[in-house]
């Protein structure tokens, strides 16, 4: 069968679908990649596993129809040249002009995936109002996912609360809505590391410094618990974005460097090896994720999570088994909770194996995988 797999970025094909394709050139099938951003080395990395890389464009924040249109326009002609037996599109503007251009076209099976429902549904820090622009997005995304249900036959989703949620803002139908769970990871590739408490109780964050993504409670709660144990660690990881306004800005990251509330290593490529040497990892997020992928790779590794008890993120956490939730917004509560875990080493030694249980139970990509292409190969 030839298959089509659309994604905005090419990092959405090789971070999250390189197994997948695996499989399924595997088993036979002719693999097609669209993403936006590819250059010569993520090309061969694509034509490396099996698959071909197709270029096309889409803004994943722009709101100007006319973009939209040539998008939409260009992956028609794409289909109709490469005539798909299958089309699987993930990421929000993705899902919906494949899933409409897979309907234009008479793709036989159209199944579109939804990881979170992003930016435009994130709720808003208590006292602060909804931006015009964020209004704007958000009942055009609403409008936009309406079109979408109709022309997808299925719509995988990862978490019941977003379900929930898209049948009652955007009617999407039951009968076409599966709850897949999270996308999954290879386990191999992270494997479990003990605990080592011959070095200080570290704390890690990975993320995008966003507001939304929780990191400025992490700071503020890193500060609260270096007053009270100076020996505690905290560890950022992720990059700043200036030009994102829910970023935070390079002068206050550093006053956090500067008294030594935090260890901040700038951009790292091996991010494993950062989680692995860390003892507890830290998700304040308020975004509206589909299952953090950050935080099954923690888990794999065998950390303690500390995470919000929101859509997505609660997916992480058995209250009391392998970590704690705390309240969206509160810095306080976490740090609470910080002090509380590292004051108890046997706890931490528990949770951490419980964290490696749970990931192998949920988040094994082989059987994500094979979930996944039972909705694919579906009549």
């Amino acid at each position: 069968m030839k298959i089509v797999l659309v994604s905005n970025l090419y990092s959405g094909i090789l971070g999250f679908r390189k197994d997948l394709i695996i499989k399924l050139v595997g088993e036979g099938h002719e693999v097609y990649a669209l993403a936006t951003n590819y250059d010569h080395k993520s090309r061969a990395a694509v034509s490396g596993l099996g698959a071909t890389p197709i270029d096309y464009q889409v803004s994943r924040a722009s709101l100007n129809p006319f973009s939209d249109l040539n998008t939409l326009v260009r992956l028609v002609r794409i289909f109709n040249d490469i005539k798909p037996d299958v089309v699987f599109s993930f990421f929000m503007k993705p899902v919906i002009y494949s899933s409409i251009a897979a309907k234009i076209t008479k793709v036989p099976i159209n199944v579109s995936m939804i990881e979170g429902l992003g930016y435009a549904f994130t709720p808003e820090p208590p006292g602060r109002a909804i931006s015009f622009r964020k209004l704007i997005a958000r009942n055009i995304l609403k409008l936009l996912l309406r079109v979408s249900f109709k022309c997808a036959d299925r719509v995988l989703l990862l978490n019941a609360d977003d379900i929930s949620d898209l049948q009652k803002m955007c009617g999407l139908p039951s009968y076409k809505a599966y709850n897949l769970g999270a996308i999954g990871l290879n386990l191999d590739e992270y494997p479990f590391v003990p605990l080592n408490f011959s070095s200080p109780i570290r704390f890690v964050f990975v993320g995008r410094l966003l507001s939304e993504k929780g990191v400025k409670y992490f700071l503020e709660a890193a500060r609260l618990c270096k007053q009270r144990n100076s020996d505690l660690e905290f560890l950022v990881l992720g990059a700043l974005d200036d030009e994102n306004p829910e970023s935070i800005s390079q002068d206050e990251l550093q006053s956090y460097i500067d008294d030594d509330t935090i260890i901040y290593p700038g951009h790292v490529d091996d991010v494993n090896k950062w989680v692995a040497s860390s003892h507890v990892f830290v998700l304040p997020s308020y975004y509206r994720e589909g299952v953090p992928r950050s935080s099954q790779e923690a888990m794999s590794v065998g950390r303690p999570i500390i995470t919000t008890n929101l859509p997505g993120c609660k997916e992480t956490v058995v209250e009391g088994y392998n970590g704690y939730f705390v309240d969206a917004w509160d810095s306080r509560m976490l740090a609470e909770k910080m002090l509380s875990l590292a004051s108890d080493r046997d706890l931490m030694d528990e949770f951490s194996l419980n964290s490696r249980k749970l990931a192998v139970e949920k988040f094994d990509v082989n059987e994500v995988n094979a979930k996944l292409c039972s909705y694919l190969f579906r009549d």
